[in-house]
C-alpha cells in the first residue's frame, strides 16, 4: 500500500493489488449490464463535462456481490487512515472511455445539496485496463493535491480510494479504450 505521508491522507493507492485474471472476470461480468451514457450529478441530459459510457452494478444484483465485497474490502482499509464516518455503499459504476476525446472534467464526488441526510465519503476507482492499451485519460488530482505517480496508477489491478471532496479529473483519451470500477462509499453529511 501507499499513501501520501501526512498523517491523514488524501488518498491511499494499492498498486497492482488485483490480478489480471480478477480483472477480466470483473469487465467480463460488467459488459453483460445495461450501458447508459454519462450525465452530471445535478445537470440535465448529457453534459460536455464528462463524455464516457456507464454501467451500473445495483446493490440488489447478486450475481456481482463479489464485486461489491472488494470495492468495500478496500474502502475500509483506507478508511483505516481517513477516520471519516462510513454507513452504505452506493452503486457501482463499471466505466469505459472509449473514444478520443473521452474525458472527465475536474469535479469533486460530493453532492453538497442532497436532501438525503448523507454525503460520499470515500471515492475508490480500480484501473481495469492495462495502462498501455490507450493513449491519454490519466486519472489525476487537482494540484493542490499531492498525485500518486501517474505510471503506477496506469498499471492493471491498481486501486486508488480517496477522500470525495478531492478534486480530480480523467485527462481527454488520445486512442485506445480505458476501463475502470469506480464506487463511492457514503456517510453521515460533511460538516
Amino acid at each position: 500500500m501507499i499513501t501520501n505521508t501526512p498523517l491523514y491522507p488524501d488518498w491511499v493507492m494499492w498498486e497492482q493489488e488485483l490480478s489480471a485474471e480478477t480483472c477480466d472476470k470483473i469487465i467480463e461480468a460488467c459488459s453483460e449490464l445495461e450501458t447508459h451514457k454519462a450525465t452530471m450529478i445535478n445537470v440535465e441530459g448529457l453534459d460536455p463535462r464528462r463524455i464516457t459510457q456507464l454501467r451500473w452494478i445495483q446493490e440488489n444484483n447478486e450475481d456481482l456481490a463479489w464485486i461489491r465485497e472488494i470495492v468495500d474490502e478496500y474502502t475500509h482499509k483506507a478508511n483505516e487512515h481517513f477516520k471519516v464516518d462510513l454507513t452504505d455503499l452506493q452503486p457501482i459504476q463499471f466505466t469505459e472511455y472509449n473514444d478520443s476525446g473521452s474525458h472527465y472534467e475536474m469535479h469533486h464526488d460530493v453532492e453538497w445539496d442532497n436532501q438525503r441526510g448523507n454525503h460520499r465519503k470515500v471515492s475508490f476507482v480500480l484501473q481495469l485496463s492495462d495502462g498501455d492499451d490507450y493513449e491519454g485519460g490519466d486519472f489525476c488530482f487537482h494540484e493542490h493535491i499531492p498525485s500518486p505517480d501517474s505510471e503506477a496508477l496506469r498499471k492493471r489491478g491498481t486501486i486508488i480510494a480517496f477522500l470525495s471532496y478531492n478534486p480530480h479529473c480523467v485527462e481527454p483519451m488520445i486512442s485506445g479504450q480505458r476501463k475502470s470500477l469506480v464506487a463511492w462509499h457514503l456517510g453521515p453529511r460533511w460538516r
